[in-house]
């Protein structure tokens, strides 16, 4: 879903996009945020991560039953297979990635690479829903994961909290620019 609509896919499916992805990006968001606050009280896991986690779902399951009787009204497309197969890939690649650093040593590095994973993933989900949001989030993704890593390459297993925060924040910020412009393509398909 770039900033017009693309060919082929009705409107309203872009609105039941948004609203899936928001649920999915808001849920894995809060996975690196607690990742990020483990070591905090209950109160900041509840106050950071709860709290945006939750309202993100349930913004996102807003829009998504929004989306579902406006969908019906127009052609039904189904939603990209390849992304059913990255998302096993990714499992995949978290498996393989972690038992590797675990026979090599390597597993302070094993946050640091599941969030560059996590932000390789976002590329083919961006060509396979042609979206340049997921690419710009992959971006910065990787940018600020290369600069985290040699920032803190001597101590990396410091490093983690700062890892949840960078993809949790990220992920989050996706979510809300999903969220909003699945809102203005709804409204704009409501009035029309």
């Amino acid at each position: 879903m770039s900033a017009t609509p693309r060919a082929g896919v009705p409107l309203a499916r872009h609105v039941v996009h948004a609203g899936y992805a928001s649920i999915a990006l808001g849920l894995f968001g809060g996975l690196w945020m607690v990742a990020a606050l483990n070591s905090e009280g209950w109160v900041w896991l509840v106050a950071c991560v709860l709290v945006p986690a939750s309202l993100l779902v349930v913004r996102g399951i807003g829009l998504a039953l929004t989306g579902q009787p406006l969908a019906a009204r127009e052609e039904a497309a189904a939603p990209p297979r390849r992304l059913r197969w990255n998302f096993l890939l990714e499992v995949g690649a978290f498996a393989l990635a972690a038992n590797l650093l675990a026979a090599s040593g390597g597993n302070r590095w094993l946050v640091a690479v599941i969030a560059v994973l996590t932000a390789l993933f976002l590329i083919p989900v961006a060509r396979a829903l042609e979206d340049r949001l997921y690419l710009l989030t992959a971006g910065a993704q990787l940018v600020l994961c290369a600069a985290v890593s040699v920032i803190m390459r001597g101590r990396i297993e410091l490093a983690d909290p700062i890892f949840g925060l960078v993809m949790g924040l990220s992920l989050w910020l996706t979510a809300v620019a999903l969220l909003l412009r699945g809102h203005r393509i709804a409204g704009w398909i409501l009035h029309t």
